[in-house]
């Protein structure tokens, strides 16, 4: 009996810090974002750091990340981050859509093609100038 009630006081105290940890992630990717639309992305990057290192399965962390990347012009640091984010959450539109922006600045028109047809598929608005300008300069009209 003592074993089935420290088991079970044991598993309430893990379950308070799963969702102790998981607040503080949320908070913290916030706090990232804040920083990324005052665009300072040092600091941004540094918090969405953090957030990573604790809480490595949230999605949207990698996807402001590769937002910032993307701002900073590291278009292929901002891919792995928008292509880390889909394997948490492989129905993220705005992840696929983002990455085809990204495949787009590097001249990838192929996955850039690829990318808009999954963030279509999936329900995402697509941007009418961004995909005109990728026909124009991809030479394909999909």
């Amino acid at each position: 009996m003592r074993i089935y009630c420290s088991n079970l006081i044991i598993g309430i105290l893990l379950s308070f810090l799963f969702l102790f940890t998981e607040s503080y992630a949320e908070e913290a990717v916030g706090k990232g974002i804040i920083l990324y639309r005052e665009a300072r992305f040092n600091d941004a990057i540094a918090e969405l750091d953090s957030v990573l290192e604790s809480a490595p399965t949230i999605a949207k962390a990698y996807l402001y990340r590769g937002n910032v990347y993307f701002m900073k012009e590291d278009f292929i640091s901002a891919i792995q981050d928008y292509s880390k984010a889909l394997r948490i959450n492989p129905e993220y539109a705005l992840a696929y859509y983002n990455r085809a922006v990204a495949y787009y600045s590097i001249q990838d028109y192929s996955m850039a093609w690829e990318d808009v047809h999954r963030a279509r598929k999936l329900g995402y608005m697509l941007h009418v100038d961004f995909i005109e300008q990728l026909k124009e300069d991809s030479g394909r009209n999909e």
